[in-house]
């Protein structure tokens, strides 16, 4: 009886795992697919608030693949205007392999330094 336990609870776990890289596999695809159009989407919405919008990372540098995920960063001349901003952003972009990195003007430098921009 413990056998047939070990056993179900092997497939199910294969199972979760097929599920969840499927998943990743739609997701990765979706980025490939609407790339351009989360670019688009963001820097509009940026810009609506006074931001600065960069794209940063293997999107960047045009080095993307299917693993890769889009950076976006986005400068925003008032703290106060960050959850605003991400919130907003969030509702028009829901796929997780879109990174949100949104900064002040002041950290700006920093994270080119980091990036090595």
């Amino acid at each position: 009886m413990i056998k047939n336990k070990n056993k179900v609870r092997k497939e199910y776990k294969n199972k979760i795992e097929i599920e969840a890289f499927k998943l990743e596999v739609k997701k990765s695809e979706d980025l490939i697919r609407n790339a351009k159009k989360y670019i688009k989407l963001s820097k509009k919405i940026g810009e609506k608030y006074g931001c600065r919008v960069f794209i940063s990372g293997s999107f960047g540098t045009k080095r993307f693949s299917r693993a890769s995920d889009l950076d976006i960063v986005i400068v925003i001349p008032d703290e106060k205007l960050r959850e605003k901003i991400l919130i907003e952003l969030r509702k028009k972009i829901k796929n997780p392999k879109v990174n949100f990195h949104i900064i002040t003007k002041d950290f700006l430098y920093l994270y080119k330094k980091i990036a090595g921009k």
